[in-house]
């Protein structure tokens, strides 16, 4: 599967390290998809998380719909690309 392909749009990442965030822009709205450590004034969706509690993602320690359901993870943006953001987070946490 192209990501690409189902998933285009401008997607930031926001995560909290201490008291602030770093902001990363994951865009997919063309064919040259990119990631960049920057953050982007309209994101097509959003999210923020600590990043102790990403770290206990990418380790399996903690499921994505359990963070989701705890309100440790907060989604921004139309709900289509919430979705999808969430579709491709998903994706990435179980290769």
């Amino acid at each position: 599967m192209v990501i690409t392909d189902n998933h285009q749009g401008i997607y930031q990442l926001e995560i909290k390290q201490n008291k602030e965030f770093v902001y990363y822009c994951l865009d997919l709205s063309t064919d040259k998809s990119s990631l960049r450590k920057k953050k982007v004034s309209n994101p097509d969706a959003s999210f923020q998380i600590k990043d102790d509690n990403l770290m206990l993602l990418f380790q399996k320690k903690l499921l994505l719909q359990e963070v989701k359901i705890q309100g440790r993870i907060k989604l921004y943006g139309e709900e289509k690309y919430q979705k999808q953001l969430l579709v491709i987070l998903s994706d990435f946490l179980h290769r």
